[in-house]
């Protein structure tokens, strides 16, 4: 049975003055973790710098949301970032590759390219939201918090006259999440059947049971 969420917790809109707690809880629950980087395995050494900038990136919009305890500790946070015609925050592209990384790069691009690009044209809207690095602390989990967080980002959104709310949900858990609470699935990607055209193969797939694909989901909002 899920605990209930700690009347203690204080939920609150993130910006660049919190990267550096950010960019440690990151690392900590995330950066090895997340099923992209599982299933290629090859140059995880890169992830720490990749989702930094991600991070930084995101808090400029100050559209994230961070979960702290009664002690000020972070404990659950999700990324959000604007995109319209004008500037992309797409969940994952990685713009920071070392000399001999090309082909891994290559790889997670191409995925990331395969699921995300054109999504203005396709969901007819001017502007949207999309979510990344929903994470909450292992201690904390099954209380019903990354449903907070969704719920607290939904409301971002609307605040800020975003009508559409998007995520790439790579594992098996989030996509069960995100369709509890009403997202759309818009396109699906199945990690054993990628073919990278960029690099004209499928490349090595390392199993990550139960996550088997990455599906694409959005939902509209009234932000009347």
């Amino acid at each position: 049975m899920a605990k209930a969420v700690n009347e203690n917790c204080v939920f609150s809109v993130l910006t660049e003055k919190d990267l550096d707690s950010c960019v440690a809880f990151v690392h900590e629950y995330y950066t090895f973790s997340e099923p992209f980087r599982v299933i290629v395995d090859q140059y995880l050494d890169e992830c720490p710098q990749i989702d930094t900038e991600r991070i930084k990136k995101k808090l400029t919009d100050e559209a994230s949301i961070g979960v702290f305890d009664k002690n000020g500790l972070l404990i659950a946070t999700g990324f959000g970032g604007i995109n319209d015609k004008f500037q992309s925050s797409l969940c994952c592209k990685c713009q920071t590759p070392a000399k001999d990384s090309s082909r891994y790069l290559s790889i997670i691009n191409g995925m990331i390219s395969f699921l995300e690009d054109g999504l203005l044209d396709e969901l007819q809207t001017n502007k949207f939201l999309m979510i990344a690095i929903l994470v909450v602390h292992p201690s904390h989990r099954r209380m019903g918090l990354a449903s907070k967080v969704v719920g607290k980002l939904e409301e971002r959104a609307h605040d800020l006259g975003i009508g559409c709310v998007v995520v790439n949900a790579s594992s098996a858990y989030s996509q069960k999440l995100f369709e509890k609470l009403g997202y759309k699935k818009l396109r699906q990607l199945m990690y054993a059947d990628f073919f990278d055209e960029k690099l004209q193969c499928k490349p090595f797939i390392k199993p990550n049971p139960p996550h088997d694909s990455a599906v694409l989901y959005f939902k509209f909002i009234n932000c009347s």
